[in-house]
């Protein structure tokens, strides 16, 4: 959300003039992208997140950092990636506004529009009937939207939380460890013993069967799971509560994951 944002302010806030009379402020931003230091940088970061990505090194080595059990160190690399995130996002979504604004430019001019700024070309783009004007506009938007999916692909990596649960059937029976696949298929839940869909070892729990369930949060990075966190233990009635905290608990998920 925030690079979408961020995208869509600077196609509106800023523009390019045909005359070279553009405001100060966008010289400025111009002048901040269109530098020597400042594609290099973007580079790097684009370089660095596909790296940590793909190689098993940096994998372990950011894994070891984030399984550290220095809170004050865990806090600080939170904060340094939420750094470079920021800053990534900032970069991309400045330099797709760029481009954009570039090729407006030169659709103003191509098409003798007679408009002051390329921003204003937005409401022009039907009468434009040269499919390369469309093709690069469309090549642009794509890789922006690729390079959001890095980053997101990033985040999902290097760090990401699952609830287990534990099962206290009234037999007796206790099923450990399980994942939640589907919290109300046919008046029961689907278990499995990972978090992924795909899963072979489904089984299906009738609700009236449970006795109680304890929940677990369980820490992920780079698809490995961690040590089991503490997280506080809860029993709970089945039936109508059962549903309510689950719900409650898929939507503070949403919310959690829903940072960009």
């Amino acid at each position: 959300m925030f690079t979408t944002a961020a995208l869509s302010y600077f196609l509106l806030a800023f523009s390019v003039t045909i005359e070279g009379t553009s405001s100060r402020i966008t010289k400025v931003i111009i002048f901040l992208f269109l530098n020597k230091v400042t594609p290099w940088i973007a580079l790097v970061l684009i370089i660095g997140l596909t790296v940590t990505i793909c190689w098993q090194r940096a994998k372990f080595f950011i894994r070891s950092l984030i399984h550290k059990d220095r809170v004050g160190g865990r806090q600080r690399l939170a904060y340094i990636l939420f750094t470079i995130s920021m800053l990534y996002a900032v970069l991309i979504s400045g330099y797709a506004m760029l481009f954009i604004q570039i090729v407006m430019a030169e659709i103003n001019k191509d098409f003798a529009f007679g408009l002051h700024e390329s921003r204003e070309v937005i409401f022009y783009l039907y009468k434009v009937n040269r499919l390369i004007y469309h093709v690069i506009l469309f090549v642009i938007s794509a890789g922006y939207s690729l390079l959001l999916l890095l980053m997101r692909a990033f985040y999902r990596a290097i760090y990401f939380e699952k609830v287990s649960i534990n099962i206290t059937l009234k037999s007796g029976q206790m099923l450990e460890g399980k994942y939640i696949i589907n919290h109300n298929l046919d008046n029961g839940i689907l278990i499995a013993d990972s978090f992924k869909r795909s899963d072979r070892s489904k089984m299906l729990i009738p609700k009236a069967n449970i006795e109680t369930i304890t929940f677990n949060r369980v820490d992920y990075s780079f698809g490995e799971k961690r040590t089991k966190s503490k997280l506080d233990y809860k029993e709970i009635e089945m039936k109508n509560e059962f549903d309510q905290l689950v719900k409650q608990w898929r939507k503070d998920q949403i919310h959690k994951h829903s940072n960009f």
